[in-house]
């Protein structure tokens, strides 16, 4: 599976062409349409761009002294759901031959997953390096939103911002079964350098990808951005 061109990197376009990246997301068998968490972009709907980084050299290194990429413009927030963290966006790319898409129910505790996403791709442009984590499930649970419980899998490894959005792979099942939402950590109140303490050493958590296909369309966006 090509992951490089499967996840990319997310961020807002202003008036110069400047590109602030945010986080991750990746493509989804409809032709045209990616995902990413919903606290990525945040209220954001326009002027929205991905970014895939062209850095693989034949023998698979990443040239982190590259600066070449490709911006694929979105042309629509299609549709999301605040309450899970969701969001997904429409574009004018071609259809890429993705994995399926799966769900935790079929993960077991102690299954090894790998997570590929941009751990870095808030920072400085060398840090831009397409990364794959292995890791194992440490427990799955329930979340409550709004007397709404969804199914999310604790993930046994620290992540860093720039991953929210990131596909969760199961090597065994060969499906995606999870999108990475961030650190599984309670809120410290502090920053330091845009990093809650409470994350640091700790786990991380992804939702159950059975959710993305769930998102109703024509979703009434202005419900949920505030004025």
């Amino acid at each position: 599976m090509r992951m490089n061109s499967l996840v990319v990197m997310v961020g807002i376009k202003d008036a110069n062409n400047n590109v602030q990246l945010l986080g991750t997301g990746f493509a989804l068998p409809k032709k045209g349409y990616f995902v990413t968490c919903r606290h990525v972009l945040g209220d954001r709907t326009d002027h929205i761009v991905l970014v895939l980084a062209d850095r693989y050299d034949s023998d698979g290194y990443q040239d982190a002294s590259k600066h070449k990429c490709r911006m694929i413009d979105v042309k629509a927030v299609d549709s999301v759901n605040p309450l899970c963290d969701l969001i997904i966006l429409k574009t004018d790319s071609v259809t890429l031959d993705i994995p399926s898409l799966g769900d935790l129910d079929a993960i077991q505790v102690g299954d090894e997953v790998d997570i590929v996403g941009f751990p870095h791709c808030v920072n400085d442009w060398q840090m831009h390096i397409l990364t794959v984590q292995r890791t194992r499930v440490g427990a799955k649970v329930l979340r409550e939103s709004q007397t709404i419980k969804y199914k999310y899998a604790i993930l046994n490894v620290q992540t860093r911002p720039g991953q929210s959005g990131s596909l969760v792979y199961s090597p065994r099942l060969q499906k995606v079964i999870g999108i990475l939402v961030g650190g599984y950590s309670i809120s410290s109140g502090i920053s330091l350098g845009g990093i809650n303490p409470f994350e640091l050493n700790q786990t991380s958590f992804c939702l159950s990808a059975q959710y993305i296909t769930l998102i109703p369309q024509h979703f009434d966006l202005t419900l949920f951005i505030s004025t």
